[in-house]
């Protein structure tokens, strides 16, 4: 650098730090977000007509002042820093220049202030090559941190869709200083189908640093993935349907599909979800080594880890060093779902028997105990990454999709009505009824993703997208929750219409399951659960609305709702009887525990 461009900068330097970080880095850019963090609360009921999305049982979308606090607790270190690394400068250089120790305090000067003047450079520049496309203007230390949390750090789908509709298909957003500045599209790309793009690892490397979630692309990782996912196929998983039957069944049971109880709470009906992903999940990867653990502490463990994974994807990288507690709590709740699942994939027990002629299915958990070349801790954390990346996305998968059906009986009756007995008395079992429940699956994972957010990044190649050039070291978000909705893909976007998908549309077209060599591995297996639970539920009841419940999402991971506002209604025919799956050893017997 010259002496005339650091004469130019450095004072630009001071006066960014005297503004506070807000001001602006030029006249045409660069100046505080217009977006701040105020309280925002959005109580919906959504009257958008028969069979528009979302439900209208309220949806509560919450700013804390807590994120406030913490976004201003944030600038206070950054200009707490800068301003100490400017006072060392400083002090330094006039210590040197009055003779004092110079061969002391002229290196302190230097790197002090070079350091600065590098970190400020960068972040200027870091600015300057992506200003061509649209965005909130950044502020020079948090970015558009404060647009990203307008609703609050639990609901950043939400203002990221506030963010596209008012910027188009590509927004661009700084995060704070330090971290690695993302670009969001609207629409499904080809470029998160190139091989040679990786996955935003930022977090997930922190927590989970040797499983598929957490190391590097590459032949390990493709290693990896071919061992478990050739588990995790259709044709493995045929093995294990009569057992996703047998979870159905006691689900529906459970939950008076035979007329016994009164008929759920939302908050109840969410735990009885929750147990069901839990242990079907468990069920499917362990076998019979499953032993369904205290469910409430399982899940907070769960909801711990993907919560912090959430906030070290988008917050400052610092975070986790001044918030010891919540490391520490992070910490605990890992060795707490290591010790639990390794207890269980050290137990070999019994293969479990499928339907006919009495064959083993193999499991994850063996496969894994299987492979010579991986470490103890690479086993668990292989097997933590399944249950994390599934267990609340099956959740709020079923959630969203019971929440739409309440508010489309029409729906409903369609689906109910291939069940229906025939003149035999015996339930059609057709391929029709199978693929609208999927219809209605795969609509509801396109107006509501369970995993809002998925990224790619490139580090040496430009990427051109939506006719913008984005330079290299950006990350490539894709805001699942704006392709579902966005009417240039599909038509009557808003509108829950699983009809949809028997004219055409595909997965294809929003990509919930992510693209590329890190798309969810278990998607196949997820996809299985999810419609046989379905299934059975439209076999055994009527879903109706609980208009007087109010619903908050909060986005960790997955998506997780604070409870299900739809009542379970026990249908007068009993239709569903006759189509109770033969379940082999596992009739009659509890395949999970009483309730939570």
């Amino acid at each position: 650098m010259t002496a005339t461009r650091i004469r130019r900068v450095v004072p630009r330097l001071i006066a960014t730090l005297l503004a506070g970080g807000g001001a602006s880095l030029s006249s045409t850019a660069f100046t505080a977000p217009t977006t701040t963090t105020a309280s925002v609360t959005t109580d919906t009921e959504h009257p958008r007509g028969p069979g528009m999305s979302n439900a209208r049982s309220k949806i509560s979308r919450a700013s804390s002042s807590a994120d406030r606090t913490l976004l201003r607790l944030y600038l206070a270190i950054y200009i707490t820093a800068t301003g100490v690394l400017v006072l060392v400068a400083v002090t330094a250089t006039l210590m040197a220049i009055a003779n004092l120790q110079p061969w002391i305090f002229g290196p302190i000067a230097a790197v002090s202030g070079l350091t600065l003047f590098l970190a400020y450079h960068k972040r200027h520049r870091e600015f300057r090559l992506r200003q061509h496309i649209p965005g909130p203007k950044p502020a020079f230390f948090m970015g558009n941190l404060a647009d990203l949390l307008t609703f609050g750090q639990g609901h950043r789908d939400l203002a990221l869709g506030k963010l596209h509709e008012k910027y188009g298909p590509i927004v661009r957003i700084h995060l704070g200083w330090g971290s690695r500045p993302y670009v969001s599209a609207n629409r499904a790309s080809k470029n998160l189908h190139n091989r040679s793009f990786d996955s935003n690892r930022q977090a997930d490397r922190t927590i989970l640093p040797i499983s598929m979630m957490g190391m590097p692309g590459g032949e390990e990782l493709q290693s990896h993935r071919r061992s478990i996912g050739n588990l995790l196929n259709r044709t493995a998983l045929g093995h294990f349907k009569h057992e996703a039957d047998a979870f159905a069944v006691q689900f529906t049971e459970r939950n008076g599909a035979d007329g016994a109880g009164d008929p759920e709470s939302p908050t109840t009906l969410l735990r009885e979800v929750q147990s069901w992903s839990a242990n079907s999940l468990g069920r499917l990867l362990f076998g019979t080594s499953w032993r369904s653990p205290d469910l409430p502490r399982y899940l907070d463990c769960l909801g711990r880890i993907e919560e912090e994974i959430g906030y070290r994807a988008f917050h400052p990288p610092f975070r986790r060093f001044i918030f010891l507690h919540r490391t520490l709590q992070t910490r605990s709740a890992y060795r707490y779902l290591a010790s639990t699942l390794s207890a269980m994939l050290d137990n070999r027990g019994c293969p479990v028997a499928t339907k006919g002629a009495g064959e083993d299915r193999a499991t994850v958990a063996e496969r894994i105990r299987k492979e010579d070349g991986w470490r103890r801790r690479q086993r668990i954390e292989e097997v933590m990454s399944l249950v994390l990346g599934g267990t609340d996305a099956m959740t709020y998968a079923i959630t969203q999709s019971l929440i739409e059906l309440s508010h489309n009986p029409q729906i409903q009756h369609k689906v109910q009505a291939s069940w229906a007995p025939a003149g035999d008395g015996e339930p059609r079992k057709n391929k029709e009824a199978s693929e609208m429940v999927r219809a209605v699956f795969y609509e509801t994972l396109r107006l509501h993703p369970p995993v809002p957010f998925s990224s790619k990044c490139s580090d040496r190649l430009d990427v051109e997208e939506g006719g913008i050039l984005i330079p290299a070291g950006t990350n490539l978000l894709w805001a699942k929750p704006a392709i579902g909705v966005n009417p240039e893909i599909f038509e009557e976007a808003l509108r829950f219409d699983p009809s949809r998908f028997e004219e055409g549309a595909s997965l294809a077209d929003f990509l919930p399951f992510g693209a590329g060599p890190r798309h969810c591995i278990g998607s196949q297996a997820a996809e299985q659960l999810c419609i046989a639970l379905l299934s059975h539920i439209l076999r055994a009841f009527s879903v109706e609305p609980v208009n007087d419940a109010v619903m908050t999402l909060t986005a960790k991971v997955a998506v997780v709702p604070s409870c299900i506002p739809v009542r379970l209604q026990p249908l007068t025919s009993r239709f569903h009887e006759a189509s109770r799956p033969a379940v082999g050893q596992n009739s009659g017997k509890c395949l999970w525990p009483a309730r939570m």
